[in-house]
């Protein structure tokens, strides 16, 4: 259950960092916040 959980957790970082790295998907990611 432990390496599942870690390894849905690592993902969603990577996925994280991927979004925050990309300026546009970034822009377009506060966009749709607001």
């Amino acid at each position: 259950f432990a390496s599942q959980s870690l390894r849905s957790k690592y993902r969603d970082l990577q996925l994280y960092i991927f979004i925050e790295t990309d300026p546009k998907i970034k822009m377009d990611n506060h966009m749709h916040e607001k």
